[in-house]
């Protein structure tokens, strides 16, 4: 199996993504209940959605949720790859043997 590699953000345009916050919750106390600070990314042509609430920041949580909406889509694509050369595999097993498309023949003089 192929190392996955982390994309660059490149990749991802702004436009693309939709940002929702929502509050955080587990352990914070009264910070939880007082700001917004996860984040849910939201690819909007494939429709694949992410979440962060890992940090305080909402700033921080829009990033780490960029980085993983990024991860996903190119696994996405990997996967994709994937399927397509497995399909490419299984056609090369059904080729008919000896059949030839095309035949040359020598002109005739």
């Amino acid at each position: 199996m192929a190392l996955i590699t982390l994309p660059s953000d490149s990749n991802l345009d702004e436009s693309e993504i939709r940002y929702e916050t929502f509050r955080a919750s587990g352990p914070g106390g009264q910070h939880v209940n007082k700001t917004e600070s996860a984040v849910r990314a939201t690819h909007i042509p494939t429709g694949i959605s992410v979440a962060a609430s890992d940090r305080r920041s909402q700033l921080q949580n829009k990033k780490i949720a960029r980085e993983r909406l990024a991860m996903k889509l190119a696994l996405m694509q990997q996967a994709e790859t994937m399927r397509n050369e497995r399909c490419n595999w299984n056609n090369h097993n059904t080729l008919m043997r000896g059949n030839p498309v095309k035949t040359f023949r020598k002109p005739m003089k």
